[in-house]
């Protein structure tokens, strides 16, 4: 084989090599990206799953200046969560006061000391005791297990006259 035949051959070789290279880079980009496509598709299919609750009952009642809210709400998050994180539950409160629309984020207060605040009161499972992983009384340990009911109050020291709207959501929790 002559020099000049010597490069043609490494010449063709090179090529191929190159073209089969980067054709299979090319098929890998494209299964990557199906992949993240597909991963992104289920995220969103299931990424409200994670953190939803869902408001079954809510009673209001006037004392003096002060409106209190008891509010039932269930757990069809994905996975129960941890007593001890209720307190990243964030409450918000929307009402009108006369032509004006105000909202009041509610602070957690265990304790009920602040003038406006929200707490747990209990965990119930069809208007019964929770059967899974239970809860003491004062919640400091347990979880909040998926189909069960957590009872909270919310209040704040006004009077409200009209019609509110108490917004309930929860953070992104991982579960129990």
């Amino acid at each position: 084989m002559s020099g000049l035949g010597g490069v043609a051959v490494f010449a063709v070789l090179t090529i191929t090599t190159i073209t089969v290279i980067g054709y299979t880079a090319t098929y890998f980009s494209m299964q990557i990206s199906m992949i993240e496509s597909k991963v992104n598709e289920v995220l969103e299919e299931n990424l409200d799953k994670l953190s939803r609750i869902e408001l079954i009952r809510m009673n209001i009642s006037q004392n003096n200046a002060t409106t209190s809210i008891y509010v039932s709400i269930v757990n069809k998050c994905c996975k129960p969560i941890h007593v001890k994180d209720l307190a990243k539950l964030d409450v918000i409160l929307v009402y009108r006061n006369g032509e004006e629309t105000k909202c009041i984020w509610l602070p957690y207060d265990k304790s009920k000391i602040s003038p406006e605040g929200w707490r747990p009161l209990n965990i119930t499972y069809s208007n019964g005791r929770e059967l899974v992983n239970p809860s003491n009384v004062d919640l400091s340990t347990g979880l909040w297990d998926v189909g069960e009911e957590l009872n909270i109050e919310a209040w704040v020291n006004l009077e409200i006259h009209g019609p509110l709207v108490i917004i309930l959501h929860p953070p992104y929790m991982r579960g129990g």
